[in-house]
């Protein structure tokens, strides 16, 4: 008995020895994350910058997400079939989501990231200006499925999909189009437009957008049954998603370098920069907050697939096409059948209360989650992500408003660009890591340096945007731009490295120098340019 009973003991003594080192694992390993996985259209190039810069600089992570992220091959149908079939949890699409909707597959719609198109049409010079007469040269266009916009463009004046001498649906357009075959093709700005340029083939762009057809590009989408079951994972995934193309608009270079060094390394660094020139053009980030979404244009988007016959006039686009973060349906048919089950043994008026109650509750609750999202949207597109500054966005609007006070006080403003000299060197010796602590310094001392009626902002790599109220003379700008030179000849200190610093200015005055904020941006851009000369002569 007392051995049976030491043995139990010891079993017992080894039993909790193994489960607190179990536990301690556990804690050591840290708290789980969501796995998720990403289907792209294409192999990876700045197209997807956004989603690979939110892995690289742990957006991901701080959601508590794992992402996978798979690269494609462009073909469409096969990236529907990926994520409908569960193999993907989400997807990259174009407009021709809207179609698949109307073909009643299941699928929602979670951010719209491009809000233009990158395809156009590609055509010889002298028929940008005849759309008939192109109609009845040699074309060389995918098929209609895959490039409805361009299509679209016919179409709108009268000549029908059908009637179109399209001469080959291959995806060797680009050699066509240069060999002399194809008098049109059609393309994506950000990749055909850079091989015509480096080869000195001359050409011309249409585009659908000249005409009203103003499609979508790349837009986040996922199936209808996984946002219904995972809504939270789809709004922390969006929301990293959000993050990393801010991220990576405000910090191209570095993000060129990454995606040259790493997964994108089968391309040139002058086609990746090419790209990312293009890209930000479509996604116009300093108008429109990234991933907006809009039912009244995605219908519209349906309106012309129905016009090419590519869906029947009697279909439209599901209702769960739509992300709604406060709307939840099947909770309301919950709890009205539950409402209807108890109405024999309660009286109406204490059902009612009870159901308007809870639901009430839970329309509060996605409420909020859903104003907590929009104002995390609203802030990236306002506000640098890595300096905390206004945006170029932000920066443009405040220029405009000091335009319309120095006006109505008949006083002056005066536009400041600012760009930091030997910035790079930083980076490619010590890191961007380094670098972007460097920038945050400066910064904090441009800001310091700025009155509380003045504003500043970050619009990209190193240049800052700086705007002064109440200046009566072009001297009033000089003697504090001298000031916060001296401030600069003190070392920025990161870490345990010291770091010297100087930077090139140029100054521009309302009303003198121009009357929007372009202009005023502009003459700034080249009285700093003329400062940096100077100071490279000294040197």
């Amino acid at each position: 008995m007392r051995q049976s009973t030491a043995k139990y003991c010891q079993a017992l003594l080894c039993g909790s020895l193994i489960c607190f080192f179990s536990t301690g694992l556990c804690f050591a390993k840290g708290p789980t994350r969501d796995k998720v996985s990403l289907q792209l259209r294409w192999m990876p190039q700045f197209q997807f910058a956004g989603f690979y810069m939110a892995e690289a600089k742990g957006f991901y992570r701080d959601e508590g997400i794992d992402i996978q992220i798979i690269p494609g091959n462009g073909n469409r149908t096969q990236i529907i079939e990926e994520v409908l079939s569960g193999r993907a949890d989400f997807g990259i699409g174009n407009s021709g989501l809207a179609l698949i909707s109307m073909q009643m597959k299941p699928v929602t719609v979670v951010a719209d990231i491009f809000q233009r198109s990158a395809a156009v049409m590609l055509v010889k010079p002298g028929y940008e200006n005849s759309i008939r007469n192109l109609s009845k040269r040699n074309l060389a266009l995918r098929a209609l499925q895959d490039n409805p916009e361009i299509y679209a463009i016919f179409n709108s004046l009268g000549i029908k999909p059908s009637d179109l001498p399209v001469m080959s649906t291959s995806s060797n357009g680009l050699e066509e189009y240069i060999n002399g075959k194809a008098d049109a093709i059609n393309a994506y700005l950000s990749n055909e437009p850079f091989f015509l340029k480096k080869r000195n083939v001359p050409y011309k762009i249409i585009d659908p957008a000249n005409f009203g057809i103003d499609f979508y590009g790349d837009a986040l989408f996922a199936r209808s049954v996984y946002v219904k079951n995972n809504g939270d994972i789809v709004k922390r995934f969006v929301r990293a998603s959000i993050k990393g193309w801010v991220y990576a608009l405000d910090h191209t270079e570095e993000t060129v370098d990454y995606l040259h060094q790493g997964p994108a390394s089968y391309k040139s660094k002058d086609h990746l920069l090419f790209e990312a020139q293009i890209i930000k053009e479509l996604i116009l980030p300093d108008y429109i907050p990234i991933g907006q979404i809009s039912e009244v244009r995605w219908e519209k988007i349906a309106t012309i697939f129905k016009k090419l016959g590519l869906a029947p006039e009697q279909s439209e686009i599901q209702p769960e096409f739509f992300l709604s973060y406060w709307e939840n349906k099947n909770a309301k048919l919950t709890l009205w059948s539950y409402l209807g089950g108890i109405i024999f043994f309660v009286s109406i008026v204490l059902g009612i209360g009870i159901w308007y109650s809870k639901v009430n509750m839970q329309l509060s609750k996605l409420l909020v989650e859903k104003n907590s999202l929009l104002s995390s949207v609203e802030e990236l597109a306002n506000h640098d992500f890595l300096t905390k500054l206004p945006s170029r966005r932000l920066i443009y609007d405040r220029i405009e408003k000091g335009i319309k006070t120095a006006s109505r006080n008949n006083s002056k403003l005066a536009v400041c660009l600012l760009d930091l000299n030997g910035f790079k060197k930083i980076n490619d010796e010590h890191g961007h890591l380094v670098g972007d602590q460097v920038l945050i310094e400066v910064a904090k001392k441009l800001s310091y340096w700025v009155r509380e009626s003045d504003s500043i902002g970050r619009i990209g790599g190193d240049e800052f945007l700086i705007a002064i109220e109440n200046i009566q003379t072009r001297e009033n700008i000089d003697a504090p731009i001298a000031r916060l030179k001296e401030e600069f000849e003190l070392p920025f200190l990161v870490g345990q490295q010291a770091f010297k610093i100087s930077f090139s200015i140029g100054a521009a005055l309302f009303p003198e120098d121009g009357s929007t904020p372009d202009e005023l941006i502009q003459v700034a851009d080249q009285n700093m340019y003329q400062d940096k000369r100077k100071a490279s002569h000294k040197a």
